[in-house]
């Protein structure tokens, strides 16, 4: 019964709903603050510094090489070994939206 629909009908239920998305919201500002704080430093250390440090914290900023593959260009090159490294998983997706 995959797309059977629940009716939630407790108003626990609802308050948690509700608290959720408050706390979806407050995590979305404190993102947003964490990234600024970041950046600020970010633009203090620039290309020059990878280590700061202030009263007891240290800060890093350094360069880190990540090497990963290009699925586009393995398909196109290799579409039989791309096709044998496919690894497909199933999953489900939890999200809580506003109806009204």
């Amino acid at each position: 019964m995959a797309n059977a629909v629940l009716e939630l009908t407790d108003n626990h239920d609802k308050l948690l709903l509700d608290h959720y998305k408050r706390l979806q919201s407050e995590k979305k500002r404190l993102d947003e603050t964490l990234k600024e704080i970041a950046d600020h430093f970010k633009a203090l250390m620039g290309d020059e510094y990878e280590k700061a440090t202030c009263e007891g914290y240290s800060v890093h900023y350094k360069n880190v090489l990540t090497v990963s593959i290009d699925k586009k260009i393995l398909k196109e090159k290799y579409p039989e070994i791309a096709t044998e490294c496919e690894d497909i998983r199933e999953s489900k997706r939890f999200e809580i939206k506003r109806t009204n």
